[in-house]
């Protein structure tokens, strides 16, 4: 898979929210069957590490520093 640079840093950005939405619907209680939902949430945050690492090799021509992004992890 090839991501352009200037769509990286929304792909993390999307998938930093996508752990802060899922974590508020469980420990909102909101779920039946929160043990599934928790391996979910794992991958994603397993998935936000690893794109963090990819995001590091183009950094620089991406010009946003990692730092600077507001990534939230579980």
């Amino acid at each position: 898979m090839n991501i352009r640079n200037e769509l990286a840093p929304i792909l993390l950005q999307a998938i930093s929210d996508a752990i802060q939405f899922n974590r508020a619907i469980m420990d909102g209680g909101f779920l039946n069957d929160s043990e599934s939902h928790f391996e979910y949430l794992v991958s994603l945050n397993h998935l936000l590490h690893y794109l963090e690492e990819e995001y590091k090799k183009i950094e620089a021509e991406v010009g946003m520093p990692l730092n600077l992004l507001a990534l939230e992890s579980a």
